[in-house]
């Protein structure tokens, strides 16, 4: 049996579609493996693990199908007989029925209006159903291709968007949390390679093994098996900002804008080393006291790239629900020791640029980031890092 693989943005690319396909086709095999064919508007699996298909982003639906050779009646037998299949698995529930054909060669004799007729008056003579074009029981599509007949019943919904690979690769803020896993699927449906920065707080970057962090990013690799891990050092923060921090007055409350600066500005420089197009947080306008616009506004002033914040407009609701759907929020919601949960107690929700840029001279943040850079390393999910 075949799987029938339909695309949708790709369609709109123009003189272009054949990169975006070929880049499709690379990312299916590597998440679902099979092999691929290449067709007008589609591409056909064989072998392989089609369940996988849902992890493909720029699938807009695939589906099991049934081949026959480019005849009438042939059609119209394969029709029959797969019709009774599934009526037979049903157990009589099914009692409308319509037919829908898609005519991609265009040198066939008849045209797709002639075609659902003929196929549909046979099925509706032979099993008595019903015809109802606009909700069936039982939808049955049929298309011809240039090189057979092809009919299926169930259309299975991708993940749409477009191949992961066909826009500029980004950086994403990993914390460990509900969001920045969200934000960057959001952002590999673009198109956009993704790789991962984790600040860590332990001694050493083998603490983060085998930590939610790495198994989060195992779920994440089921998208994008290309997709990196990166740890980053806590502890030139904490030794350098924290215990020199001048807790007194207007710079009391800073810390947490202080430390996100202090986190993008390392990633900026990261993503400038190794060629990364922007950062990807999983920032949402409110939700807790560091995502308010004055202070990401404060975080974010002067870097030298662009930050992208795909949940910015989302409810919490949202984000947890696309959470489980994508299968990273059991793994976010378990313990762990996170930088931003033990930088400041009590944050103030309206930082003032001028009070951040003082704060930033007196902790030396250009030394800070130095040596955070420095000690970057890398994971192998194979079970080491370095």
């Amino acid at each position: 049996m075949e799987v029938l693989v339909h695309y949708g943005d790709l369609t709109l690319k123009g003189k272009n579609r054949s990169d975006f396909t070929a880049a499709l086709v690379r990312n299916a095999e590597a998440i679902a493996g099979g092999r691929f064919e290449t067709h007008r508007e589609s591409i056909v699996m064989r072998d392989g693990n089609p369940d996988n298909l849902g992890k493909v982003f720029g699938i807009s639906w695939y589906a099991r199908c049934h081949t026959c050779p480019k005849n009438l009646d042939e059609i119209v037998k394969l029709a029959l007989r797969r019709v009774r299949e599934s009526l037979s698995l049903c157990g009589g529930e099914k009692k409308t029925f319509a037919v829908f054909v898609k005519r991609s060669d265009k040198r066939f004799p008849m045209k797709s209006s002639e075609i659902a007729s003929k196929v549909g008056e046979e099925i509706r003579l032979r099993f008595g159903l019903k015809v109802n074009i606009s909700a069936p029981d039982l939808p049955v599509y049929i298309r011809i291709d240039s090189d057979t007949a092809r009919l299926h019943f169930e259309k299975k919904p991708g993940l749409g968007g477009l191949p992961v690979g066909t826009s500029a690769p980004l950086l994403c803020l990993l914390s460990g949390g509900i969001d920045s896993p969200v934000a960057a699927l959001c952002a590999m449906k673009r198109g956009c390679d993704v790789d991962f920065l984790h600040f860590h707080v332990f001694p050493d970057s083998s603490g983060v093994i085998d930590t939610k962090i790495t198994d989060i990013f195992s779920v994440l690799r089921r998208y994008s098996p290309a997709s990196g891990l990166f740890f980053a050092p806590y502890k030139f923060f904490q030794s350098r900002a924290l215990t020199d921090f001048p807790d007194t007055g207007s710079f009391r409350g800073y810390e947490l804008v202080l430390f996100r600066r202090f986190m993008l500005k390392v990633a900026s420089a990261f993503a400038a080393e190794h060629g990364y197009g922007g950062i990807i947080t999983g920032d949402c306008i409110g939700q807790v006291a560091s995502q308010t616009i004055e202070n990401m506004g404060g975080a974010y002033i002067g870097l030298d790239h662009l930050v992208l914040s795909p949940l910015l407009g989302w409810d919490k609701n949202e984000i947890v629900e696309k959470a489980r759907r994508a299968g990273t929020y059991e793994h976010s919601i378990k313990p762990y020791n996170e930088c931003c949960s033990l930088v400041s107690p009590s944050p103030r929700t309206k930082c003032r640029i001028s009070v951040l840029r003082r704060l930033e001279e007196k902790v030396s943040m250009d030394e800070m980031v130095s040596s955070t850079l420095g000690s970057v390393e890398s994971y192998s999910p194979a079970g080491g890092n370095g």
